[in-house]
């Protein structure tokens, strides 16, 4: 599947929390054969009876850290879509890997006792950044709805905080009414909401260099702009601060920048070789992020850009403030679910590119040691070797 000769790396985080670069042949990709139940899909669980107990070589093949030979789900809970495939002995029969959202755990389960949310709104599809502008227009009585919306977190009778900030789980049909919609939602308070679309707007995306969702990675704080405190709601920035940069650490030597491994003196008339830094992790994370929203600066000149870093911080940062990371490989798309199949092939030295790729949790030195948590993670970009 993978070339032994490949000209890049692949960025992976463990679902332990550490960033490693690996070669191509040393992953595996997490088996997804269910065009009705692709990877992140949120699903209710209609059927436990229908959830493989002893399923052990299954929950390896679907990548699953978190299964427990003999539990069963709760009847009606929630989960999301890890990876799916064939039933070892009957290939009519598709295998979900299923993380429940109410404890954490996995489960293997037959295709068929789940149910996938419903997305019917095309003006507010899954995983869109919202803002409550009008909770006159909440549901806070419509429990049938909030069932079919997979609302874990609704509460009747509770109804959000104007502006409150949040995403779009699912969306249907009105109940009474098959030319309306419905949108649920989870604000960033951990709460699910039922709100017809009248009652949302959405966080502005006119940049087509910076979508929302992708990975960049702030270089300059001299692109920051601090104190756009109407822009920041527009974008939905509810953790904004006006006036807050992050600490940017300084990237990492080139390999030509660093000294023997002897330490050897340098050669006459040449310059000592610098020493190669070490990052610090906690300034690093505080550069690594994720786009929320864009628009068009007052100026009409450029776009800015909104992130959320990965310590949870929002910014407001001109385009050529930042730098997109990249996934140069075709064959495993960013977020994809992989195996670390063979450590040796986990370049443990490699600074510049963990800088380039955005690792913020990037130990140099470190390779994952023989346990599914360290192993098993999803794809963070790629880059060329």
């Amino acid at each position: 599947f993978f070339s032994t000769m490949a000209e890049h790396v692949i960025a992976v985080r463990s679902e332990d929390g550490k960033d490693f670069i690996v070669d191509p042949s040393g992953i595996s990709q997490a088996p997804q054969v269910s065009t009705q139940l692709p990877a992140g899909s949120r699903v209710r669980v209609n059927d436990v009876a229908k959830t493989f107990l002893k399923s052990d070589t299954m929950a390896e093949t679907l990548l699953l850290t978190k299964w427990t030979s003999g539990l069963k789900p709760h009847e009606g809970s929630i989960g999301t879509v890890l990876a799916s495939a064939p039933h070892p002995t009957d290939e009519k029969v598709t295998v979900v890997g299923l993380r429940s959202e109410f404890d954490g755990r996995d489960f293997v389960i037959d295709a068929t006792a789940l149910e996938i949310a419903p997305s019917v709104s095309t003006k507010f599809p899954v995983g869109t950044s919202v803002r409550v502008c009008d909770t006159g227009k909440v549901y806070a009585k419509m429990d049938h709805a909030a069932k079919a919306l997979t609302l874990s977190k609704w509460v009747s009778g509770v109804t959000p905080q104007d502006k409150e900030v949040g995403t779009v789980i699912a969306s249907t049909r009105h109940p009474g009414d098959n030319s309306l919609h419905v949108i649920g939602i989870r604000t960033i308070k951990g709460q699910d909401f039922v709100i017809a679309p009248e009652g949302l707007e959405t966080a502005p995306s006119e940049s087509t260099k910076f979508p929302v969702g992708a990975r960049v990675y702030i270089e300059n704080t001299d692109k920051l702009y601090t104190k756009m405190d109407e822009m920041a709601r527009i974008m939905n920035l509810s953790r904004w601060k006006t006036g807050l940069k992050p600490v940017i650490p300084s990237a990492p030597a080139t390999t030509s920048d660093v000294a023997t491994p002897d330490g050897e003196a340098a050669a006459e008339g040449e310059e000592p070789a610098a020493k190669k830094p070490k990052l610090v992790p906690k300034a690093h994370m505080s550069c690594a992020s994720e786009v929320k929203g864009s628009a068009m600066h007052p100026n009409g000149e450029h776009h800015v850009i909104g992130v959320r870093t990965e310590t949870g911080q929002d910014f407001l940062v001109a385009e050529d403030g930042l730098r997109l990371i990249s996934n140069v490989d075709s064959d495993v798309k960013s977020d994809a679910r992989v195996r670390i199949t063979d450590p040796g092939k986990v370049y443990p030295k490699f600074d510049e590119k963990a800088y380039e790729l955005g690792l913020s949790r990037w130990v140099m030195g470190d390779k994952p040691i023989a346990k599914p948590s360290a192993l098993i993670g999803k794809v963070m970009g790629s880059t060329t070797k």
